[in-house]
């Protein structure tokens, strides 16, 4: 055994007195001292899946295109997200499509 292997385990043994008598703080002070604090479960407000009935495919079509089709659901979570901006329906003419490596 090395001198240093020796140093640490009389310093390990030594200090293991020294914690063995400390008394840990009664759950009656940490009562008092938190009492100001509300627990709420998050389950409380919890509601079960509740099944919906599932329409046939056409009416469900024909719903989507009295409201305005896919770009009036596709505008709505734009607008949702803060966008200011349509989405664009085209290539821009300024702005040129990558080349991918091509050689000019």
């Amino acid at each position: 055994m090395t001198l240093f292997t020796k140093t640490l385990v009389f310093l390990f043994i030594t200090a293991l007195p020294a914690h063995a008598g400390q008394v840990t703080k009664t759950h009656a002070d940490d009562r008092n001292r938190n009492s100001s604090l509300n627990f709420e479960s998050v389950f409380e407000s919890y509601q079960p899946y509740r099944h919906q009935p599932v329409a046939p495919w056409q009416q469900s079509n024909k719903r989507v295109g009295e409201v305005g089709g896919w770009r009036t659901y596709a505008r709505e979570a734009a607008e949702s997200e803060g966008a200011e901006t349509a989405p664009r329906s085209g290539p821009d003419a300024s702005q040129p499509a990558h080349d991918h490596g091509s050689a000019p």
